[in-house]
């Protein structure tokens, strides 16, 4: 049997993700990020580090879709900040004042 060449270099599984997710200390305002890990909670868990004890959580997970395009390119959250931010949404920063 003869190998098969390919064309490309493989690439570690990564699974892009748009997510969204409030904050007890953030009142009104969602956080919408950014992520390749399978899971956006490892990720979400990251940004509040040590200063959160495992069985306090300050945050509400809401939502998470693929951030994969038709063509099978990606997005990441600027593209969402930006749309939202033309929609005239108020923000700070990667905060978002969302009903």
């Amino acid at each position: 049997m003869v190998k098969q060449k390919t064309n490309f270099t493989p690439r570690p599984d990564y699974y892009p993700q748009i997510y969204v997710y409030e904050d007890n200390r953030e009142l009104g305002k969602v956080k919408i990020g950014y992520t390749t890990k399978k899971n956006p909670l490892e990720r979400i868990k990251e940004q509040y580090g040590a200063t959160v004890s495992s069985k306090e959580v300050p945050y509400k997970f809401l939502w998470k879709t693929e951030a994969i395009k038709e063509d099978g390119s990606h997005f990441t959250d600027k593209a969402v900040h930006r749309v939202l931010k033309e929609q005239g949404f108020e923000h700070y920063h990667e905060w978002f004042v969302c009903s």
